[in-house]
This record gives structure tokens, sequence and C-alpha cells, in this order.
């Protein structure tokens, strides 16, 4: 038996930065069937932290999702998969997700790389001295202006 033509159409997918609590970015790629016979697919959640298990320790959908993450592509046709990266983590994320196809002995990979990030704000004040001191967020602070002049 030979190598079903089944495979994606691009080896990778780089959300970039993408905002904690904001936008979420989004992909799309196509899984095409080269072959006169229908294939069944899954995306095994497993390489990508989707389990059940994962999702439970976190209380929260997994950071990166696939629509649909299952099927069948259609014989010489294609299959349209939707990727959306929603960042939970200031950190960078790099899976090699793996893409089981029934009757293809190799699985097929797809490089998935993100990083979600955080605004962080502060307000500081320099001193006649030349020393910086940060205003505490949420109370009052105190400070002198000393003389101002009009």
């Amino acid at each position: 038996m030979s190598e079903p033509r089944v495979f994606f159409d691009r080896p990778s997918i780089n959300f970039g930065q993408v905002l904690i609590g904001g936008a979420r970015g989004h992909a799309t790629l196509r899984l095409v069937n080269a072959e006169h016979l229908p294939f069944e697919f899954s995306l095994d959640r497993s390489t990508y932290d989707a389990t059940p298990e994962v999702i439970a320790s976190y209380g929260q959908r997994p950071a990166i999702e696939f629509e649909p993450s299952s099927g069948v592509v259609p014989p010489n046709s294609s299959v349209e998969v939707r990727a959306t990266f929603t960042p939970r983590l200031e950190k960078a994320v790099n899976h090699n997700v793996v893409c089981n196809v029934k009757k293809k002995p190799t699985r097929l990979t797809l490089n998935v790389k993100g990083e979600g990030y955080a605004i962080h704000e502060t307000l500081n004040i320099e001193t006649s001295g030349g020393d910086v001191v940060a205003l505490a967020p949420r109370q009052i602070n105190p400070v002198d202006f000393g003389q101002v002049g009009t």
C-alpha cells in the first residue's frame, strides 16, 4: 500500500503576539486529499494541551483550538480547518500538532506557535534629587510639589 496523498496546505501557523484577555489569534488552513477515496482525520488533542485532564486542571478552555478537530476529507477535495489562539499565560507556546489520518501510515504534523502578552503599566515620579518613585495603584500617593510658581 502506498502512502495516501493527504497533507496540510502549509507546515506551520505562527499567531505572533496576542494580548491576554483581549483579541484572539485566528488562522485558516486546509487539509487536502489528493486521492480518489475519502479519508477520516483527527487532531491529537494531547499534542496541543487540549486533553480533558489539562483543561480541568486550568478550569478553562485550551489556548489553541481547532474547528473541526476531526472529520472526513472528501475525495479530491479539502477541508478548511480554523485555528484559534487564546493565550491564558504570558508565555510563548510551540506545539507540534499531530493529525492522524486513517489508513495513512505516517502522521501529519503542524507546527503551531504563538505568544501571550500583557500590558504592565506604571506611573513614576522623579524627585528633585533624581530618584524615581513608582506610584502605587488604587491608593492615595502623597506628592509634595514644594513651592510652585505661576
